[in-house]
């Protein structure tokens, strides 16, 4: 058995629009709210070992904005720029919706 787990904030148009698609196919899956319910590192680790980081940030962030050219992110930092962009949940807008499926011990972006 398998089941979805939409990530993402509730205002973001590519999250309304996921929601929105997924409840018109019929297709069930959890919402998890990254302000509402937060996020783990141990779940960005997860999706940095899956999808490539360029993916996962959102670079039209205010978040993201705020960063020095300096601090911007690169592949050989990857797992460092999630302290840097969200020390607290209120920055949690740099990453992207993720859609990712659990599937019999299986996970899967």
């Amino acid at each position: 058995m398998s089941s979805i787990i939409l990530y993402g904030i509730k205002n973001c148009d590519s999250v309304k629009k996921s929601r929105r698609w997924l409840d018109e196919n019929s297709i069930k899956y959890v919402f998890h709210d990254f302000r509402v319910d937060g996020i783990k590192k141990t779940m960005i680790k997860e999706f940095l070992k899956n999808i490539k980081i360029e993916l996962l940030i959102n670079k039209r962030s205010t978040s993201w904005r705020k960063l020095s050219n300096k601090e911007k992110v690169t592949e050989e930092k990857s797992d460092l720029i999630f302290e840097e962009l969200f020390p607290t949940q209120e920055e949690i807008d740099t990453l992207k919706p993720v859609i990712w499926k659990y599937h019999e011990g299986k996970n899967t972006p």
